[in-house]
């Protein structure tokens, strides 16, 4: 099982947030969000679960519209394990739909919008951008934004700086560091 990262230091969910914790860094193919996740996962001793490092251990690589939900609801699954255990859950992968997006239900939602387009024109067209999202980020800077993301989590505040869960456009768009 190589799609994940623990740490021995891992601090539980309920020492962190008082409960479980589902992250979703999401956004367009090679936007760094497989690097953001594994920087998180290492801070703040979660398991990362990389989308790609899944579809392998799955030979699973259908990329229809039902083959995305298909792995959205196993990311699903697989966060569900480890907030069983206790352990705070990174769920990085594209997610290009919304409907992926419910279906994972994250406490806290990182769009990487560092590209308007990707490499796969599949994805490029179905590509949903979220609407509702805690953190945007629009400038590839893994050390900074990993650990202003993971200070802000440690400390139990809201990562959204807006005001309340899930801001909307405008709101949290970091085109450089706050």
């Amino acid at each position: 099982m190589g799609f994940f990262v623990v740490s021995d230091h891992a601090p539980t969910m309920v020492e962190i947030a008082g409960g479980k914790m589902l992250i979703l860094v999401m956004g367009l193919p090679e936007t760094g969000k497989s690097t953001l996740a594994r920087a998180m996962a290492i801070t703040l001793g979660a398991r990362h679960f990389d989308a790609d490092n899944v579809r392998r251990s799955f030979n699973d690589w259908d990329f229809t519209v039902n083959g995305r939900m298909a792995q959205a609801y196993r990311m699903r699954g697989l966060c569900d394990m480890a907030a069983e255990e206790g352990v705070i859950a990174i769920a990085d992968f594209v997610c290009p739909l919304q409907a992926g997006r419910e279906v994972l239900a994250p406490d806290y939602l990182i769009w990487m919008d560092t590209a308007k387009a990707g490499p796969y024109e599949d994805t490029n067209r179905i590509f949903d951008p979220p609407v509702h999202y805690d953190i945007r980020i629009a400038v590839k800077d893994v050390d900074y934004w990993s650990a202003y993301i993971c200070s802000i989590i440690k400390s139990q505040q809201p990562l959204c700086l807006g005001g309340g869960s899930h801001g909307t456009p405008g709101t949290n768009d970091f085109l450089r560091r706050p």
